[in-house]
């Protein structure tokens, strides 16, 4: 049955009347249908619960609902207030600083569309970045509007680490059932087994991937460059002035990897793709 709203109370109790002017419940009931014909009807019993409440609390209003007190207006406004100054406030803290329970915090901020989002770590920038990117970007617009394979001829190359262990990310993973089935799993993190990869990508072919057991630092990632990859692709892009190394079309490309970063692999790059490599300097 839908809800009584409190004019359609009041008329009720207008209908019922009062003094020697009474109509019984069941005239009051008929009346009362009658009068809304576009609402579900009301039965007799409706009628007598009105008149009940009416008279035991001279109102018409609902009872006050049993359990914790809704959020008060000052409180709504001070936690509006105090998210405002500072959105990575915790919900337990907001809690504590207005005396009310952390349930009621989570639930007023579900209904007023707050949402907590994860933040992304970025890369920092200093203060000369901006300019070298938009450098970079104005000299490879200029590149490619006189060479329209220019992209075609660059190495773009990137590692990845991958754990032998079988451990995985628990906010990815999760484990379907009726029931909980306590699902654990051991976890060597003090020496975990890993392997690091590298693989790369000029114009439509992949190169690689090469595998490192150990970690990568700079000094075997040089051994890499020196007898690994230039080496294949001296093979692949063959110059017919100095064999050792691919012909200079070729560019590459590495992100500002720590190992990437040491002196020898810099002046490596330099001899090797003199003028043509892209990377941390």
């Amino acid at each position: 049955m839908a809800k009584l709203s409190e004019r359609e109370r009041i008329d009720i109790l207008r209908m019922i009347g009062f003094g020697d002017k009474l109509r019984t419940h069941q005239e009051a009931c008929q009346l009362f249908n009658a009068t809304y014909p576009d609402r579900p009807p009301i039965t007799q019993s409706t009628v007598s619960r009105v008149l009940a409440r009416f008279e035991e609390t001279g109102s018409v209003k609902d009872a006050p609902r049993a359990g914790r007190p809704r959020v008060d207006d000052e409180t709504r406004l001070n936690i509006l207030v105090e998210l405002q100054d500072n959105p990575h406030s915790s919900t337990r803290s907001i809690a504590l600083n207005n005396d009310i329970s952390h349930v009621t915090v989570v639930n007023f901020l579900k209904k007023e569309k707050f949402h907590p989002y994860k933040g992304h770590l970025i890369h920092a920038l200093t203060e000369d970045d901006p300019d070298r990117r938009l450098h970079f970007c104005e000299d490879l617009m200029h590149r490619c509007n006189g060479d329209p394979d220019f992209l075609k001829n660059i190495i773009f190359s990137d590692e990845a680490t991958f754990y032998l262990n079988g451990s995985v990310h628990r906010h990815n993973c999760r484990y379907w059932s009726q029931e909980n089935p306590h699902w654990v799993q051991e976890v060597d993190h003090q020496h975990p087994r890993k392997v690091n990869v590298w693989a790369g990508i000029i114009g439509r072919r992949i190169l690689g991937p090469y595998f490192f057991e150990e970690n990568l630092t700079a000094a075997r990632y040089l051994d890499f460059l020196r007898f690994d990859l230039v080496p294949s692709l001296a093979e692949l892009f063959p110059n017919n002035e100095d064999p050792d190394i691919p012909e200079e079309r070729i560019w590459f490309q590495q992100d500002g990897a720590p190992p990437h970063y040491g002196v020898q692999v810099r002046e490596y790059l330099n001899n090797t793709f003199t003028g043509r490599w892209i990377g941390r300097r």
